[in-house]
């Protein structure tokens, strides 16, 4: 466990994250921008949580 600490990067918002997990969480974002694009920047938290529940594989809308 002590190197687990030592392999950590600081993402933009802050976050501190495995290395190992940037590359996954690079492409989530990429996804996540993509699938929400039609969305306007002032989109409600709420509001977005349905855009990514209605885009979900079996969601309530699929």
């Amino acid at each position: 466990m002590a190197g687990e600490n030592e392999n950590r990067v600081t993402t933009a918002a802050g976050v501190e994250i495995p290395a190992s997990a940037q590359a996954t969480c690079t492409e989530l974002v990429a996804l996540l921008r993509e699938a929400c694009a039609d969305l306007p920047m002032e989109t409600e938290p709420g509001d977005f949580l349905v855009a990514l529940d209605r885009n979900a594989e079996g969601g309530p809308s699929a």
